[in-house]
């Protein structure tokens, strides 16, 4: 089982991010960009993660009174060009789009290449998971940034403590994630 970036409840340790608040905090971001139709490409269905952010991208939307969107969620993690194709087809097709996780960002970049669209001008992204490049994109995508350091060191000191302690009680520990605004979400007139 991971104990590391996919914390479960259960009887170990854990180390993990908030997925929910930044999550709502991302779609914040892109409502106050102008956009009203938004759409998440979610990770593996049931993993703890992808429906976390799953429920941060509601509660995001419920903020602002998009609550009749929340339907708008394909998961990606096996076809994340058919998920973003499923978006796109919609009747209330989303003007933005927030990528689940890192690799579904390279996969649906990679079909909107295909499609010979254009971010932002056609489709803003944004993603939760940044990664070493992604300011090298042109644009530049917005990101949530996890705390990819401190989750391994902090991986690390519970487990030398668990060594140490081995009756201590099971812990659950959840860093704060950062949004990163960059270029990747146009806004709207």
């Amino acid at each position: 089982d991971r104990i590391v970036d996919d914390p479960e409840d259960g009887p170990f340790d854990a180390v993990g991010v908030d997925n929910t608040d930044p999550m709502a905090d991302l779609v914040d971001h892109i409502v106050e960009r102008g956009h009203r139709r938004i759409g998440l490409i979610a990770g593996k269905q049931g993993l703890q993660t992808a429906e976390e952010r799953i429920a941060g991208f509601r509660l995001g939307l419920e903020r602002h009174g998009l609550a009749d969107q929340a339907d708008a969620v394909a998961y990606g993690a096996d076809d994340t060009g058919a998920a973003l194709d499923q978006l796109l087809a919609r009747d209330d097709a989303p003007t933005a789009v927030i990528m689940g996780n890192n690799q579904i960002t390279i996969d649906a970049m990679r079909r909107l290449a295909e499609r010979e669209l254009r971010i932002p001008d056609d489709l803003s992204i944004a993603c939760f998971d940044d990664f070493p490049w992604a300011d090298l994109f042109h644009p530049r995508l917005t990101a949530i940034r996890q705390p990819v350091d401190a989750l391994g060191t902090k991986g690390v000191t519970m487990l030398f403590e668990r060594m140490a302690t081995p009756g201590l009680a099971a812990r659950q520990v959840r860093l704060e994630p950062q949004l990163i605004v960059r270029d990747s979400v146009r806004p709207l007139s």
